[in-house]
C-alpha cells in the first residue's frame, strides 16, 4: 500500500475510535473502516449518491 493509503486508513481508525467512545453502547462495532458514525455498514445507495456528485464536481 501506498504511504497515503495507510495514513488516510490510519487517520479513519482514530475517527472511528473517537466516535465509539463518544456513543459508548449505541456503537455498533462492526470492525468496519468506512462506516457511519454509529459504527454500521454504509448503505450503498448512499455511496453512489455521493461518488456521483464528486464526479460531477470534477
Amino acid at each position: 500500500m501506498s504511504e497515503i493509503t495507510v495514513k488516510i486508513l490510519k487517520s479513519r481508525k482514530i475517527i472511528n475510535s473517537k466516535e465509539r467512545l463518544s456513543l459508548g453502547p449505541a456503537y455498533q462495532d462492526h470492525d468496519l473502516v468506512a462506516c457511519t458514525q454509529y459504527g454500521t455498514p454504509l448503505n450503498p445507495a448512499n455511496v453512489r449518491r455521493s461518488f456521483n456528485k464528486l464526479i460531477e464536481l470534477a
